[in-house]
């Protein structure tokens, strides 16, 4: 019977030594509390191998990256972060599942694993990806099509991903939220059924220190299935302004190795308070208000109630939270839905880490080129001028004077294919006078011009 010594993808540094933590072909979870900066630290590992600076055996060869972002903003947020970390943008690939409607017109439909992996493995294979980021791989789960508690569920969902890995012969993250601090075992702090853990050959945990003087976060490899565990790192969430081209500035948080840890991600979830009652708050509290924040500070109440799902909290637990963690729900005017957003007289707001004010730029970066043929935007139909009309009427008809919407959120209350305006008309209504724009790059109906 043959055997193999396994081919290290990333060999970070520890104590001193080469430590073997994600090997080549294998799926690894990075796993943190929310606000911790685990996709901040996925798209620095992307951007390491993008350069080919990675320590491990790609060192000095730069690789294709492959970024499956499922929660943020790819232009707003995931792009300009991969700049801000270094990347060649020139190696970092989206791919997307595109549908073609029976209008002709194609949308962008959200990839599904069991169904869609053999199209995306060619497609990576024919690229030269090493590396998949999954952020997050709660995203492609089915949503509520699936129970993650249900271990063969969560199998079939998840092995596509680990044999993704053994087919580019590279190594596939799973950015995942990590929710029960318990008695400071990571791998049992991930929601759901073990199986996440199981398939998973390696897996990092990612915590803020509450006991740092100087803001450090602990990172520290909590499984390795055949190499050691234990491994500990400091790291900082530092902010760096970039520029697009068309010399418009934004500041973005990126992902600071400094050094080894004393202590691992277990030993610091240990010096939480263990309280039950306040436990279940505090997590209320920290994956709404940090999943609002991501959004600019509001966010339609569908999309906080799908987040907090797949974190495992029951909608009646996050409804009966709100006020407790300054959360208001308003109407997005007369013809939108509900959006729940963060009060600005609550006490969060003197919260905010200072880290986070100003690291998300409402301003666009160049997008890179998606793997598959994007819609027509139409903008060469002698219609458009009535359709922009009819456009602006709807957005002025969901803003609201006293609660200010992120992009995102505006975007929400329109088609899937008009989307791609919504940015050019806010503008415009801004120079009619009948939009304002905050600090923060969110948007408000202008009471003065509401009035007349």
């Amino acid at each position: 019977m043959e055997w193999e010594v396994p081919t290290w993808g990333w060999e970070p540094e520890s104590n001193g030594e080469p430590h073997g933590a994600i090997p080549v072909g294998s799926m690894s979870i990075w796993a943190g509390r929310p606000g911790a900066g685990k996709s901040t630290s996925g798209r620095w590992f992307a951007a390491q191998v993008s350069r080919g600076i990675l320590p491990g055996c790609w060192y000095g060869t730069p690789h294709n990256v492959a970024y499956i972002a499922g929660e943020e903003s790819l232009k707003y947020n995931v792009i300009p972060s991969l700049v801000a970390a270094g990347a060649d943008m020139k190696r970092i690939l989206n791919p997307q599942v595109s549908f073609q409607a029976p209008d002709g017109v194609h949308e962008i439909v959200p990839l599904v694993p069991e169904k869609d992996m053999r199209e995306l493995t060619a497609l990576l294979k024919t690229k030269g990806v090493k590396v998949v980021v999954v952020d997050p791989l709660m995203e492609y789960m089915g949503g509520g099509n699936i129970d993650i508690y249900k271990n063969d569920q969560v199998r079939a969902k998840v092995k596509p991903w680990a044999k993704l890995a053994e087919d580019i012969d590279g190594i596939v993250i799973a950015i995942m939220h990590l929710n029960k601090s318990g008695n400071g075992d990571v791998v049992a702090g991930i929601n759901g059924s073990s199986a996440f853990g199981e398939v998973a050959r390696s897996i990092f945990g990612f915590a803020k220190d509450p006991n740092s003087e100087d803001g450090d976060r602990v990172m520290s490899q909590e499984k390795n299935s055949i190499g050691n565990e234990g491994a500990a790192w400091t790291y900082r969430i530092e902010g760096k302004e970039i520029t697009n081209t068309q010399g418009k500035k934004g500041n973005f948080g990126t992902f600071v190795m400094v050094g080894d840890s004393e202590k691992t991600v277990g030993e610091v979830l240990r010096e939480l308070p263990n309280d039950s009652d306040s436990g279940d708050r505090s997590e209320v509290e920290a994956i709404v208000l940090d999943y609002l924040e991501s959004q600019g500070g509001s966010a339609k109440a569908g999309d906080v109630l799908k987040v907090t799902r797949a974190a495992g909290l029951s909608d009646s637990t996050v409804k009966n939270s709100r006020k407790k963690i300054g959360v208001k729900t308003v109407k997005a005017g007369m013809n939108g839905g509900w959006v729940w957003t963060i009060d600005p007289a609550s006490e969060y707001f003197s919260k905010v880490p200072k880290v986070l004010e100003g690291t998300r730029s409402q301003e666009p970066v160049p997008s890179v080129p998606s793997a598959v043929p994007s819609a027509a935007t139409g903008a060469t139909d002698p219609n458009l001028k009535i359709v922009q009309d009819t456009l602006g009427t709807t957005i002025l008809g969901t803003l609201s004077p006293e609660y200010a919407m992120s992009l995102k959120t505006v975007q929400g209350s329109v088609s899937q294919d008009q989307r791609e305006q919504v940015q050019e008309i806010l503008d415009s209504l801004i120079d009619q006078g009948a939009v304002i724009s905050d600090a923060k790059g969110r948007y408000l109906l202008n009471k003065k011009e509401d009035a007349a």
